[in-house]
This record gives C-alpha cells, structure tokens and sequence, in this order.
C-alpha cells in the first residue's frame, strides 16, 4: 500500500528482536530506528498473564522494550506501529569499487565520515571495505534514498568523484526496493562481529590502522573481512537519550568489524581473530549496538545501554523479579 517502515536489511532478523534492539535501517535517517514507530506492545509476563504497554499503560516497559534488547521482560505477541505517509518511489542505489587500492579505501573511508555528518536526512547507506577470498579487496556500498535518481545522484557526487566507482541506480517502489535487498543476502552463513558507535572524526593514522586489519590478511577458513559502516544521524538523534531505552541517539555511524567463514570447523580461528582486533576497535568507538551483540563483552550492560542501565535494572526487577527469563547478556 506504499506505506514506509522503517525496517532493517537483514531478512532472517524477526520484527520483535529487530525492535527490541532498537532496528537500524536504511530508513532510519529519514524516519527514526525502528522503536521509534512503535505505538503499542503487548507481552505475555513471567507469570502468564498479558500485559499491553503504551505511552499510557506500563510506560516505563514501552520506555524499555524501545532498544534494552529482546527477551528480558517476557514473550512478545503483539506490536502495533504508526503509519507513516505514503511513498511512491525511492532510489536503489550500490556504490562498487573493485580491487581498491590502499589509497581508494583510505578516500572512500575518510569521504564516508565527513559525508555521514552532513547529509540530507533523506538518504542512508550500509557501506564497507571488503577483503574476499575470490574478488581480492573491495569498497561496496548499498544504499536508499527517498529522493530522484538525478537528486540521489547529486547527492552522492563527493563519492563519485573518487576514481573508479561504478554507480548502480533506479528508481523504484519502496517494497520493490526492499525485496530486492533481501534477495542480496544469503540464506544462511557463519559469521562473527562486533558493532560499536562511532562520536568522532579518524585521523590518518586511526584510518591506516583499521584499513590495516583488512588488508593484511583473513584468519584461517574465513572467505571475508570486513570493515562496515551503518549510517547514523538524522532523526535517530532527534529523540533524546533518555527518551528511550536506545542510548546512543548522537552518534555518527556504527562500525563494525566482521569475518565470515565456511563452517564451524574454523570458529576458533575466526573468534580469535576478532579477539585480537577489538581493543582497537573499542579504543577508537563507545559502546555496543545490541543488535550486533558481541559475547566476549566484559560489562555487557554499561557497553549496551549506557547510563540508561540503572533505570533498565529497575524496570527488569518490575516486570521480572525472579529473573524468569534469563540468557547469556540478558
């Protein structure tokens, strides 16, 4: 019915975790995380009983289940959203610069940080420098905007002028959109990551030093490395920290680093790769994105929630006392 969602990219990612976990997505510049459509919740508690959370019934658990992550306050059944206006076309769009040189990826990563803080809130990509078993070193990204081609174009003219970016473009229906990222990804793969909030600007040396753990080599039984990048701003920082429980609503992007790997026969390897690469990766970041959860994570909580944590414990210990639903990270 060409109503927008602000939903995410990942297609096996259920809407409840998406939401819980506060739901980035290519849509989210223009209209907010995904929590921030929801209107109305319904959950089924630790003692059985259905309980509905509004901004008028249970507030402070609407508040929570608004980005504290999924699974902590009882079985969702029920999610009610707000409709936003209707759209009739939005443009599709793939930035490719294959077999990048050092210099093309330290470019597109320096034009990404300084592009990310300044651009129309109309438009949003997931982008990355890639190291694949098979097509060696590249820079790809994917992207939506809610403009023209001719205006998505201009739009995108400071990544363009990088020397050779081919530029895939059309001007489409949002589901039809939609579908066709869905179709981009696999059924299924092996992967570890960890996702972290970017507040700053890299310097030269901060830049060649994450370039570095891509380019220098994968861990054994890995076919990719990546370093990634989810735009941030625009109407996720128009809600307050505090408003829900959402925390990092200021910053510029999340950066992730990530390596996919053929089986579990090589987890170890890959895991320590990871390992071995995230102090820096923290050093230069603040906090983790629940929805990239990372489970090595010392203190977890303040990593996830921020200085929401002492009222998220208060609103756990509510609705859950006797800890009933209870995981690893919960």
């Amino acid at each position: 019915y060409n109503y927008p969602f602000p939903g995410g990219t990942c297609p096996n990612v259920g809407v409840s975790g998406f939401i819980t976990g506060g739901g980035w997505g290519l849509s989210s510049r223009k209209f907010g995380l995904g929590c921030d459509s929801l209107i109305e919740v319904e959950i089924i508690n630790y003692q059985g009983r259905l309980i509905k959370s509004n901004k008028f019934v249970n507030d402070d658990l609407f508040w929570a289940i608004k980005g504290s992550g999924g699974g902590n306050y009882g079985v969702i059944v029920s999610m009610t959203f707000s409709l936003l206006p209707k759209v009739d076309k939005v443009s599709l769009f793939s930035l490719y610069y294959p077999h990048a040189s050092r210099n093309t990826q330290f470019e597109f990563f320096n034009t990404w940080q300084n592009w990310i803080i300044t651009a129309s809130n109309d438009i949003n990509m997931r982008c990355g420098i890639y190291n694949d078993l098979t097509d060696g070193i590249y820079v790809s990204a994917l992207g939506l905007s809610y403009n023209d081609e001719i205006t998505t174009t201009k739009n995108l003219e400071d990544f363009l002028n990088i020397k050779g970016c081919i530029l895939n473009i059309e001007n489409i229906p949002l589901f039809e959109a939609l579908q066709k990222i869905q179709h981009s990804y696999p059924d299924y793969e092996y992967f570890k990551s960890a996702g972290r909030f970017v507040y700053k600007n890299y310097d030269t040396y901060e830049i060649n030093h994450l370039l570095s753990i891509i380019n220098d080599s994968r861990p054994y039984g890995s076919y990719l490395t990546a370093l990634n990048m989810y735009g941030l701003g625009g109407n996720i920082s128009k809600t307050k920290n505090n408003d829900s429980a959402y925390y990092y609503r200021n910053a510029h992007y999340i950066l992730s680093l990530q390596t996919k790997f053929e089986s579990n026969d090589y987890l170890i390897s890959n895991t320590n790769w990871l390992s071995n690469h995230y102090d820096y990766l923290s050093s230069l970041t603040y906090g983790n994105y629940i929805n990239f959860p990372y489970y090595p994570l010392k203190d977890y909580e303040k990593e996830y929630y921020g200085y929401n944590l002492d009222k998220i414990r208060k609103i756990k210990e509510k609705y859950d006392p006797y800890c009933f639903f209870n995981f690893s990270q919960s």
